[in-house]
């Protein structure tokens, strides 16, 4: 059964301002006694004002308590009705949301290694050939170019191989780029991020409060000291996607 709620009519703003506009326009220099006492006097006028704007005289004005009072239970009785359906929803959201990244880092990481291997495998194929190529300079009685071929093959690089998405694009949703981090070693932390005593929490907030900062805009491009930063992809869905 619904929650019922005593709202008593707004108050006549008209009648608010008629009480409270004579004592707003008193203004005057406290010089003497005189005008001290009548400062008092015109303090205590504005004690009567607040008290009758805000409970009300019982006869002509209502007072404002009663209609703020009831307006406030009932805002609160119904974020509590629309938390009791909507926020369960957006706790399961969240859990979905933490399943699919979970998920697609776990496909990412296996991908890279993929990536890794292939990569690897190239660059042995690439060293092999190069070798061959090595033993028929040196049939042909060219033993320092083909020393040079051996030592591109020792030196060769690992190709980049182009990176593919390792999961299906989700319809409507949205893929965020974020930087974190981690403090490994507060003792290690640059000065100039540093205050006067790391191990206390509070030093250690405003601590990280800078670092984040030079994170958020240059990411891990200006390493840090005792600091270990990464990327990590916030997923999130636009209204409306399926």
């Amino acid at each position: 059964m619904p929650e019922m709620f005593a709202i008593t009519a707004q108050p006549d703003s008209s009648a608010a301002e008629k009480l409270s506009k004579p004592i707003l326009g008193q203004k005057f220099e406290i010089v003497d006694d005189d005008t001290l006492i009548a400062a008092g006097s015109v303090v205590r006028r504005h004690d009567e004002v607040i008290k009758k704007l805000t409970e009300g005289d019982g006869e002509k004005f209502l007072g404002f308590d009663g209609f703020v009072n009831g307006l406030y239970k009932m805002h609160k009785s119904a974020v509590q009705l629309r938390n009791q359906f909507v926020q369960p929803l957006v706790d399961s959201k969240t859990a979905w949301l933490r399943r699919i990244q979970t998920f697609t880092a776990k496909r990412d990481a296996e991908a890279a290694k993929r990536r890794e291997l292939a990569a690897e495998a190239l660059r042995k194929e690439e060293a092999k050939a190069l070798e061959k190529d090595a033993k028929k300079l040196d049939r042909q009685g060219e033993p320092e170019a083909a020393a040079v071929l051996r030592e591109q093959a020792a030196t060769l690089p690992v190709p980049t191989l182009p990176v593919e998405r390792a999961t299906p694009k989700l319809t409507g949703s949205v893929e965020t780029p974020t930087w974190k981090f981690s403090v490994a070693d507060y003792s290690k932390v640059p000065i100039a991020y540093r205050t006067l005593d790391p191990t206390k929490k509070t030093e250690r907030e405003i601590i990280d409060s800078k670092i984040r900062a030079v994170v958020n805009k240059l990411g891990n491009t200006l390493p840090i000291e005792g600091v270990e930063v990464w990327n990590e992809k916030q997923l999130s869905f636009r209204s409306g996607g399926q």
